[in-house]
Formats: C-alpha cells, sequence, structure tokens
C-alpha cells in the first residue's frame, strides 16, 4: 500500500513503499510525482470495480440512469460520436472485474463491425488497468484474470443469432441494434432465456450490481422508423427505460462547438444531421414512398366538418400473418374536390369473416344507417377473386349495404399509381383524419427497400401495406359523381329502389326514350 489521502480523497500508491502515510493530495503529488499518483488512483478504481474516471460527465449520468431504473430491458438511442459504444463497454468491464467468471455477451450487426470499434476501445481501457486486472482480447472474446469474459457476437441472420444460445448471461448488450434486422428475434428468443438465473455480483459493489440481469438495447436511429428497434424504443418510454442524448448534450470538454459544428457541416443533408447529431427517427427522404408527406403533413393531417352528403369508399390491400389487411374508410368531398379518409383498419391474420364483421362495425361507427338515395357505396381491395367472393357471402343480414359486392382494384402500374398519390398528397388534395394514426405512419415512413425494386417489409409497418391502399383509393374515388340531390327529378326513376320499380312502366319508358332518340336524329337534332 502506499500514503493514504487524507479526508475524502483516494489511497495514493507508492511503488516502491507498502507504508501507510497520511498526505495531503498536493504533498501526494510533491513526494510521489503526478504520473505516479495518478497510475495509483487508476490502479485502485480498477481494484474497487469503478471505471467512472474513465467517462466523461454525460457518460456517467447515462449509467447513474441505467442503473436506477428497474426495467429489465433499457434503451439507449444516441447520436453518434457522444461516445455511447465506449459507455457500454465500460459498463460491461465493471460487471467482469465486479463478478467472478461473469459471461456479457456483446452483441452487433456483424463480428467485423464490432472489432472495428471495440478492438480499439478496449486497448484503450486496458492500458489504465494495473497488470493483475488487465483484459486481452483472444479472438471474439475480451477475457479477464477472473475468469469473467465479454464474449462479442455477430446477429445479422437467423443462423448468426441462434449461435446466441447457451449458458446464462449476467448483463447483455447490444450496440447499435438500429441495425440488426432480426432483433426482435434476438431479444426474445433468444436472450431473454439466458437472463432468467442470472447471478448477482458482489452484494457491496456500487457500480455493477444493480445491471446485474438487465438488457441494454442502445443504438443511434435506423433510416427507417420502421425498423423493430422503433418498437424497443416505444416500449421503453412506456416503462420509464429510454434514454435520448443529442450531440448537443454532450460536455464541452468531450465534444467542443467546433466539434459539432465540423460534424453537422460534413452531414450530407438536414435529415442526416437530425438522425445522427439529434438521435430523432426520421426516414431517408432518398428511398421514402412518399417523400412529400413530411412537407405537406400539416396540410394533409387534419379533420373536416363531413358535408350532409357524400360517396363512401372502403377500399383495402389484403394480406394475412406477414402483411397487413389495411383498410381505408373515405368520403369524396364534392363541394370541396378532396378525398378524405376518416378511419382505418389493420388487421393481421384475421379470416374473411372477421374482416367482414371488423368492416360493417367500422362503418356503422363512422357512418350510421343507409346510404343515400344518390350517394354511392363502394368496397373494394386488392385480393384474389375468391377472397372477395367470400367477403361479400359474409355480409351479414343487418348490413345497410349488403347489396354493395366486394370488387378489385386496379393495381396494374404500380409506380403510376404511387405518382398520382404523391401528386394529391403535395397538392394537399388527399386529407386524413389524425384519428388515423396508422395510416400516416405508413405514408410518413414507408420506403423503397435496398435494391428500390419494392416496398420494403417490416415488423412494424408490413408491407406498407396503407401507402397500397391510399394508392388504390386515389384512382378509383369518382370526382365526377355529385352525390348531392338533383333540385329537379322524376319521383319514380329517382326516389323508386331499383328493385322495387315497376318493370313494365320501366319497359315502356325504356322504349318512348328510344323512339323520341330516333326522331330527333331523323330531324337532325342531337341527342
Amino acid at each position: 500500500m502506499g500514503p493514504r489521502l487524507r479526508g475524502s480523497d483516494r489511497t495514493a500508491g507508492d511503488p516502491a513503499n507498502n507504508a501507510h502515510e497520511e498526505l495531503t493530495l498536493s504533498e501526494t503529488i510533491a513526494k510521489y510525482g503526478e504520473d505516479a499518483v495518478k497510475e495509483s488512483l487508476r490502479f485502485e478504481a480498477w481494484r474497487e470495480g469503478d471505471l467512472s474516471f474513465l467517462l466523461h460527465e454525460g457518460q456517467v449520468e447515462l449509467l447513474e440512469e441505467f442503473r436506477a431504473t428497474s426495467a429489465f430491458i433499457s434503451v439507449w438511442c444516441i447520436a453518434r460520436r457522444y461516445g455511447k459504444s465506449f459507455a457500454a463497454l465500460v459498463l460491461a468491464c465493471e460487471v467482469c472485474l465486479n463478478k467472478k467468471k461473469a459471461r456479457v455477451p456483446y452483441l452487433g450487426a456483424t463480428i467485423t463491425s464490432l472489432h472495428d470499434f471495440v478492438d480499439d476501445i478496449v486497448y484503450f481501457i486496458a492500458e489504465t488497468a494495473p497488470p493483475e486486472l488487465k483484459p486481452t482480447i483472444v479472438g471474439d472474446e475480451i477475457r479477464f484474470q477472473n475468469g469473467s469474459v465479454i464474449v462479442l457476437k455477430g446477429s445479422e441472420d437467423l443462423q448468426k443469432a441462434n449461435r446466441l444460445r447457451g449458458p446464462k448471461s449476467d448483463l447483455v448488450v447490444i450496440d447499435e441494434a438500429g441495425f440488426i434486422d432480426v432483433l426482435e428475434y434476438v431479444v426474445g428468443s433468444i436472450l431473454v432465456p439466458t437472463m432468467m438465473k442470472a447471478g448477482r455480483g458482489r452484494e457491496n459493489s456500487k457500480t455493477a450490481g444493480s445491471v446485474y440481469g438487465k438488457i441494454l438495447v442502445a443504438s443511434s436511429p435506423p433510416e427507417s422508423i420502421a425498423h423493430p428497434f422503433k418498437k424497443f424504443v416505444d416500449q421503453a418510454k412506456k416503462t420509464k427505460s429510454y434514454h435520448h442524448r443529442k450531440i448537443t448534450d454532450a460536455p464541452p470538454s468531450h465534444l467542443s462547438e467546433d466539434d459539432i459544428a465540423k460534424f453537422r457541416s460534413g452531414c450530407s443533408s438536414e435529415v442526416v444531421w437530425r438522425r445522427e447529431g439529434l438521435a430523432e427517427f426520421i426516414t431517408n427522404p432518398e428511398r421514402a414512398l412518399v417523400p412529400e408527406f413530411a412537407v405537406a403533413h400539416d396540410k394533409v393531417v387534419r379533420a373536416i366538418p363531413r358535408p350532409p352528403f357524400f360517396d363512401r369508399y372502403v377500399i383495402g390491400d389484403y394480406g394475412f400473418t406477414k402483411h397487413f389487411t389495411a383498410l381505408l374508410f373515405a368520403y369524396w368531398h364534392f363541394q370541396l374536390a378532396k378525398i378524405v379518409v376518416e378511419g382505418e383498419l389493420y388487421l393481421r391474420g384475421y379470416r374473411p369473416d372477421e374482416i367482414q364483421r371488423a368492416v360493417l362495425a367500422k362503418e356503422q361507427s363512422l357512418w350510421p344507417g343507409t346510404t343515400p338515395p344518390f350517394s354511392r357505396h363502394t368496397r373494394l381491395i386488392d385480393a384474389q377473386p375468391t377472397l372477395r367472393a367470400d367477403l361479400s357471402r359474409l355480409q351479414a343480414p343487418n348490413d345497410p349495404a349488403r347489396d354493395v359486392r366486394w370488387g378489385a382494384v386496379h393495381n396494374q402500374e404500380k409506380r403510376a399509381a404511387l405518382q398520382a398519390l404523391r401528386m394529391e398528397i403535395q397538392r394537399g388534395d388527399l386529407l386524413i383524419h389524425p384519428d388515423c394514426t396508422e395510416t400516416i405512419a405508413h405514408l410518413e415512413n414507408g420506403m423503397w427497400n435496398g435494391a428500390g425494386t419494392d416496398f420494403e417489409e417490416s415488423s412494424i409497418l408490413g408491407h406498407c401495406d396503407g401507402v397500397a391502399a391510399a394508392m388504390y383509393l386515389v384512382r378509383h374515388v369518382d370526382r365526377n359523381h355529385n352525390p348531392l340531390p338533383p333540385t329537379k327529378f322524376d319521383f319514380y326513376t329517382q326516389q323508386v329502389p331499383s328493385h322495387l320499380r315497376n318493370p313494365a312502366r320501366d319497359e315502356t319508358e325504356d322504349r318512348a326514350r328510344k323512339w323520341a332518340y330516333a326522331l330527333r336524329e331523323a330531324r337532325g337534332v342531337r341527342k
């Protein structure tokens, strides 16, 4: 042991002397030199299992928040260059120092990408350790001399993810989770079972004892809100285990204003700055299906009074288990010349009879009663003929629109249909009620896949089925039909429903009308 500092100062070790000596910090530095004192303090911190001296104050606060939460899974959504990975690795090292034979899986998108940044951080951390505690990198493991290990694993696909099955873990860190496509499977099916009997470290440890048995999911935001990382973010907000940091939150000792200005100037666009620098979930406009939606959001998403007469449309895109059955309930506002979406259904795994019951219930909640005489009621869906026939057959006897059969949508030339939808949104001719949150999310965050050949699939947005339903809606609305009753009309032909009319009278009227047209043609008069 070396000289002991008076008051709250920590012990300073003397490599050449084991005697105890009460000295102030300034006296210790004067006697042993500043470098020797700093080294002694670092070594003592390692032996105590407290590596917070390596962190800036923002990272220390972040780890304190992580320890304070009681949630099983915590989520960090943190901007680039803040020091997220460094803080996570320091946390993992503390767990390994405070418990013999601890096991901490540290996951990334690929094992190669992990080594690219983890190795340098570990080498830097190890340089501050005393020889008897210095960790070493052996293959894909960071090994400690007390038998503890940090296991580096890639999880870019299901095959790699399944290799994570194994013994219990004391802490799990998932770094850059926003770039792991199988994130839900990795956490739910692979990692959670390894945490069921996670052991605790030293009971008197103030640094790591409150993190055992937890999963830390950390990342900067992905390019699309459709990534499953967003689900973890939303859930963590509910359990108060969500931690967010912008690059501007970093203390000046870590990043100066000039550093942040250089970072921002290096971003290729404002979207990149907001995603990478401010840790915001924002869709890349270069891959967005409807990039105009972000600009026209306030003009499109609003509620307006419904007119007394309107044409009703129920138009959808069918899915079953993997995709959504997305159904939009809209009307044509003839006076304003706008399509108004005021209801939605997003169903997954529903049978045809369940879909039909859900549609009827939604229609009656939005449009109670029967359709007015001069208004139209249309039901269309992108589905196989057999499914459309089943939906029509399963219409309930109490359905006011039971005579309206389910028709097919025109689903050819999808790119042209998408361009038409984008133009409607840009002009503000498609309005969406704020309660239609799923449709808004699909239009705002739907993206092309990496090849740009199809809509991107995800567990959150399915196959962007809300965008497809909106495309079909824009294509099929009859903008020329006037749903208002005429000022003058024939009570018989316009008031009496077609199935109640007298066939003989209809036939007589048709014959007389044909003769009148024929006589007009003979006289050279246009019809």
